[in-house]
C-alpha cells in the first residue's frame, strides 16, 4: 500500500504508530509518501485493507500521520528532508535518517536508530533510555547506571534532538 500527502518543507510532522517497524527517511520530494508492507501470507489482502488505517491530518503548524490497525506492519515514510519531526512508536524498531530539523523520537520498547545528516546542525542533543544502552556519535559520554543518558549543548547548531527509549537500545 502506498499513499501520498502534501507537506511543505520546514513544517512540523507528528508520526504515530503502535507496533511494528517504522522507518522515516528525509528526501528531496516535497510530499509525504507512506509505504506499508504487510505479510500477505498470514493475512488476506481484503483483511489488510479493512483493518489497516492511515490517517493524515494536515495542519497550519503541524501535520499528523497515524498508522493503526495491524499488529506488525513494516512502514516506510518518506518526508521532505527539512521537516521538524516527532515520531512515536510503542514497540518495535524505529529508524530515522536524513531529516534536518528539530527531532523528537519516543519508543517505549525496542530499538531506535537515528542517523542525522550532520552533527553540526544540532545545538542541543539528549538521548535517554530507562533500561538498556545509549550509543551516540556526538562528543561526550553517557551517564547513569540502569538508565543511561547523553546530554550536550553545542555552539553554532540550529536544531534540537531529543530521543527516549523505555526499554531497549
Amino acid at each position: 500500500m502506498v499513499a501520498e500527502y502534501a507537506l511543505a518543507p520546514g513544517n512540523k510532522l507528528r508520526v504515530l504508530m503502535k507496533y511494528g517497524q517504522l522507518r522515516i527517511v528525509g528526501s528531496q520530494d516535497p510530499d509525504v509518501r507512506v509505504k506499508i508492507y504487510v505479510d500477505e501470507r498470514q493475512t488476506s489482502v481484503e483483511e489488510i485493507r479493512r483493518r489497516l488505517k492511515v490517517r493524515y491530518e494536515p495542519g497550519g503548524r503541524e501535520a499528523r500521520l497515524e498508522i493503526i490497525g495491524m499488529k506488525n506492519p513494516r512502514v516506510e515514510v518518506l518526508i521532505p528532508s527539512e521537516t521538524h519531526l516527532q515520531a512515536h512508536l510503542r514497540a518495535g524498531e524505529l529508524r530515522i535518517q536524513g531529516v534536518k530539523g528539530d527531532l523528537r523520537a519516543n519508543l517505549w520498547a525496542g530499538e531506535m536508530n537515528l542517523e542525522v545528516p550532520a552533527q553540526e546542525l544540532y545545538k542541543f542533543v539528549r538521548a535517554h533510555v530507562r533500561i538498556g544502552s545509549v550509543g551516540c556519535l556526538f562528543a561526550g559520554k553517557t551517564t547513569g547506571w540502569l538508565g543511561r543518558k547523553y546530554e550536550a549543548g553545542f555552539a553554532g547548531g540550529r536544531y534540537r534532538l531529543d530521543a527516549s527509549v523505555g526499554v531497549g537500545d
